[in-house]
């Protein structure tokens, strides 16, 4: 699932994680849009139903609290992320992404075909033409290996 606020791509999630709970505090609507961009499950349930449920358990404080831990963590993480240039920005959000989404062999982890490079750029703030010198840079650097599969991504698991 990608995350946007005003067509601004913030962050993905990917398994085992619960969308929306964000501002499980707060009665306002969210103010992300949260698009699919491969197969997912969902299951919907209205906010008060979860947070009564939440709040019936003994640790439902503490669950809220990591949920908010871990989304504020993603989000400095990637706001310090975007104060390193492009080239070092693209690898350090790759990498993210690789252990996030991406499927491990013993030679590389193959990032999932939804990555397109219109989503990649997008995600990491940078122009198409240069999205594409830099994964030509990170092919020279075997950071990025060729796939079997032309559109997907292979990092090479000795530099992840």
């Amino acid at each position: 699932m990608q995350h946007k606020k005003d067509d601004e791509l913030l962050y993905f999630r990917g398994k085992n994680h619960f969308i929306g709970l964000e501002s499980i505090l707060f009665n306002e609507e969210s103010e992300l849009t949260m698009t699919s961009i491969g197969r997912v499950e969902v299951i919907e349930f209205s906010k008060a139903e979860i947070v009564e449920f939440l709040m019936g358990l003994q640790e439902g404080w503490l669950y809220c609290y990591l949920i908010s831990k871990d989304l504020n963590h993603l989000l400095v993480r990637n706001y310090f992320n975007f104060q390193a240039k492009p080239y070092e920005r693209s690898k350090i959000m790759l990498n993210d992404l690789a252990k996030e989404f991406g499927e491990s062999s013993d030679e590389h982890v193959l990032l999932p075909k939804q990555f397109t490079l219109a989503i990649l750029t997008n995600y990491l703030g940078i122009s198409y033409v240069t999205m594409r010198k830099i994964l030509e840079t990170l092919r020279n650097e075997n950071f990025i290996v060729r796939s079997d599969k032309q559109k997907e991504i292979c990092i090479h698991t000795k530099l992840f």
